[in-house]
């Protein structure tokens, strides 16, 4: 706090990060306000975790007025507006990710949309796991599908694999 007070004008202060802090990743109010209390304004323009419930990406904004996305951030979303309701254009869609339970809302309406979907990352081993091509690992342990039916036949009928 005391080199964030005496800064001057045209004066850069980078803070080291602090994703691993205790209480990050849990929303703490004391985290998050001591961050909101070295700053004037929030600008996230992070897309892969706009969305999470941190002290950095939500906590912040409860002591700090404005807070704003930034450019790319604006650009991710705008792209994203090009699969509301029928698309334009045929689209692919790559989704590389570890956490299948934010991800199985996604990937449905996806399969709805885009003529191929390619997943990648920590969801790979689930599907596989569900088509019986991978068993034991400990990325296939963290799937939280009840019944991996579904999964099976679904995109066999939209001709994705």
């Amino acid at each position: 706090k005391p080199l964030a007070g005496a800064m001057m004008e045209g004066d850069v202060m980078i803070l080291e990060n602090i994703r691993f802090y205790k209480g990050e990743m849990k929303n703490d109010p004391e985290l998050a306000e001591s961050v909101a209390s070295l700053v004037n304004l929030v600008v996230n323009d992070a897309f892969g975790t706009a969305h999470r419930a941190h002290s950095l990406t939500q906590g912040v904004t409860e002591f700090l007025k404005p807070c704003v996305s930034g450019f790319l951030l604006k650009t991710e979303l705008d792209c994203l507006k090009g699969v509301e309701g029928e698309p334009k254009w045929r689209m692919a869609t790559i989704m590389c990710d570890a956490k299948v339970s934010t991800n199985i809302p996604v990937i449905e309406y996806m399969l709805e949309k885009v003529v191929k979907l390619v997943i990648g990352g920590g969801l790979v081993f689930n599907f596989l796991k569900v088509r019986a091509l991978l068993l034991g690992t400990p990325w296939s342990r963290r799937t939280l599908w009840s019944s991996p039916r579904p999964w099976r036949s679904r995109p066999r009928r939209r001709n994705l694999s």
